[in-house]
């Protein structure tokens, strides 16, 4: 959340410590429900937030799983296309074969794990000839597989929180309005007292805060 965002939240909050500290029994029910709609929304926009830094964390321990996969599927990669290209060159097909950049795309890398597995089954006998474990092939499919699903993951991930930042800023924008609404219904129920005005539009454009303790709140 950006600091304009991070700052109306606040602004928010002791908008709605203001109202319950100052307000009493006495409270307008237009004020109670404004204040009731201000914290409503602020609830959506920390719970939006928390899932934010949860998707982070997780997307932090996916992506080193997701390397740790990735550097797998080349090392089982690398030695069936040296084979390949030495020890059955004369094979035209197995000659041909390349090994992707080690830094390229995890699509690519996929790509040419498939690619190797399926070249490896079409000359079983040849690779097992030059020595190539029969594991190494149904090794490659499920790291190619899983890497694919790692991959397909971190795409919905990024997506979600695409979404999940633009509902945010929507978010923070009715607060925004919210806020003007009980700005206008404070002042009218308070215009009788100067000084209450004074301490509730300082707190209001964020000049001032109240003194409560949330935590025993």
């Amino acid at each position: 959340m950006n600091t304009p965002d991070l700052l109306t939240c606040d602004i928010a909050r002791e908008c709605c410590d203001f109202v319950d500290v100052y307000g009493g029994p006495a409270v307008p029910t237009n004020v109670t429900l404004m204040r009731r709609r201000v914290a409503g929304i602020l609830s959506t926009i920390e719970s939006r937030e928390a899932a934010q830094t949860q998707s982070y964390a997780e997307d932090e321990a996916a992506t080193d799983e997701r390397h740790a996969i990735r550097e797998r599927l080349f090392a089982k990669l690398r030695p069936v296309v040296t084979m390949a290209q030495t020890d059955l060159e004369h094979v035209p097909e197995l000659g041909a074969m390349t090994l992707p950049d080690a830094d390229g795309s995890a699509g690519l890398l996929i790509l040419a794990a498939n690619s190797a597995a399926d070249v490896a089954t079409r000359h079983a006998r040849e690779f097992a000839g030059a020595g190539l474990d029969e594991s190494v092939v149904a090794e490659l499919r499920s790291l190619a597989v899983r890497l694919g699903h790692a991959v397909t993951a971190r795409q919905a991930s990024l997506a979600w929180r695409r979404r999940n930042t633009a509902e945010i800023v929507d978010e923070a924008l009715r607060l925004r309005r919210a806020l003007k609404v009980l700005d206008s219904v404070m002042v009218a129920w308070l215009e009788a007292d100067s000084e209450l005005v004074a301490h509730w539009k300082a707190v209001s454009s964020g000049r001032a805060v109240v003194l409560v303790d949330r935590k025993a709140s």
